[in-house]
């Protein structure tokens, strides 16, 4: 089989792996797995730490991937993670008590957000230049898609707590599929590239390493500190208040994922045919003009309901822009302009900053006013434009050699051999 498919195929329950564990634990199961169980209170703090609980996983997997992956390498690390997530899946189907669940969700947060992190460094050392840029759109793609088919499930089942379960069938054979793929996937086929990584003397935080660590701290900051997660959020509330139904916030939430999904969808092609950085900061500019947009519609005083229908086409209109730059190139840029030696580390800085901005910009949107939740985001938008303007580099159909000699402006210690199933051209 083509390594480029094998690829495609991780990626594919990697992705989903990561998207259905995200959502299959959400105020409906919840409530769900109360009923089935000690029936303890579902609007108060249990129902606030099991709703966390999945960042919380996630922030400590990204503290704690480095040291496993430099320890185990990219193959062996994927396998135990996807165990991890496979096993810990099939123990939430057993209602039992809150706080089990609470701990297996923990686990599971942390094993799928290390296979986020490992994934996308396998197809920029393997995946031919030409392909590296889908590759990345496609582990966006593919969470979007678990989060939207975790909704759909829930959508059906809700109105029969015996069926709990079912939201975490999809989680527990995405983790399998990507532990029996795994056999296939390949180490570094510079098996020195690790003892580089083990034995590196020079601080990520040395001089020729801080434009690559400055990259790093933005790129997760523009990611999450964007606002999306709290757009998602407004989007679904907004839809959810057009449907007189008791299931209409899960509706809501499926039409906004599909809007998620198409628009990653049909990204893809431009992604193969227009750079990286001028599909990267026109998303970016995009998501800054609605956003000022959404301020200037708070603002104005004039007929509501014509203004909360405006509001609703520049929101749909965010999250399309979102979804044509910024998402789906977040991993795969992430996973490009870092040297091999230092790769592991300064991913995981931009996962850290991921995390703290996702966190910071979700917990603050519903407490402040919607004007300022706006304007924050704008701000933030704003100053990674500017900063990755300037440092980020091209990176569209260079070799890892050549993005090195921009980021840090020497030719690698150890020399780096594509391998040979990875210059297979593409088809």
């Amino acid at each position: 089989m083509n390594y480029n498919v094998i690829m495609f195929l991780v990626y594919l329950a990697g992705g989903l792996v990561r998207g259905t564990t995200v959502n299959n634990l959400t105020s409906v199961t919840i409530q769900m797995y109360s009923n089935l169980t000690t029936h303890f209170d579902t609007q108060g703090q249990i129902m606030a730490f099991l709703c966390t609980c999945i960042m919380f996983g996630s922030m400590l997997g990204t503290f704690t991937a480095t040291p496993i992956i430099i320890k185990l390498g990219r193959k062996i690390t994927i396998q135990i993670m996807a165990l991890i997530a496979f096993i810990s899946n099939v123990a939430c189907m057993i209602p039992f008590h809150w706080m089990y669940l609470l701990a297996l969700k923990v686990l599971i947060g942390l094993s799928s957000s290390i296979i986020m992190t490992v994934v996308p460094m396998l197809f920029s050392e393997f995946v031919a230049p030409n392909l590296r840029g889908v590759f990345g759109s496609l582990m966006n793609l593919f969470i979007v898609f678990g989060i939207m088919l975790t909704a759909i499930i829930q959508y059906f089942i809700s109105q029969s707590d015996k069926l709990f379960y079912i939201a975490f069938v999809p989680s527990a054979i995405s983790a399998v599929v990507l532990l029996i793929l795994s056999i296939w996937v390949k180490e570094s086929s510079n098996s020195n590239l690790v003892v580089t990584e083990k034995q590196i003397v020079e601080s990520i935080f040395a001089r020729k390493y801080r434009k690559c660590l400055f990259v790093a701290l933005t790129l997760g900051t523009s990611q999450a500190g964007s606002g999306m997660n709290a757009i998602v959020q407004y989007a679904s509330l907004s839809f959810a208040n057009s449907f007189n139904s008791p299931q209409s916030g899960t509706i809501g939430f499926i039409i906004v994922t599909a809007a998620n999904t198409i628009a990653g969808s049909i990204a893809i092609p431009f992604i193969r045919r227009i750079s990286r950085r001028k599909l990267f900061f026109s998303s970016l500019a995009g998501c800054m003009a609605c956003l000022l947009a959404q301020i200037i519609l708070i603002l104005v005083k004039f007929d509501q309901q014509i203004i909360d229908s405006i509001k609703l086409v520049f929101t749909i209109a965010f999250l399309v822009f979102f979804q044509f730059g910024i998402g789906p190139l977040f991993l795969a840029m992430l996973s490009e302009v870092f040297p091999l030696e230092v790769k592991t580390k300064l991913m995981n800085f931009g996962m850290i900053m991921f995390w703290i901005a996702l966190i910071t910009t979700t917990l603050l949107f519903p407490l402040i006013p919607r004007v300022f939740s706006f304007a924050l985001f704008f701000v933030i938008d704003t100053v990674c434009f500017i900063v990755l303007f300037k440092y980020l580099p091209e990176t569209t159909g260079k070799t890892l050699q050549e993005i090195r000699k921009i980021m840090v402006d020497e030719e690698p210690k150890v020399e780096i051999k594509p391998a040979a199933h990875a210059e297979a051209p593409l088809e």
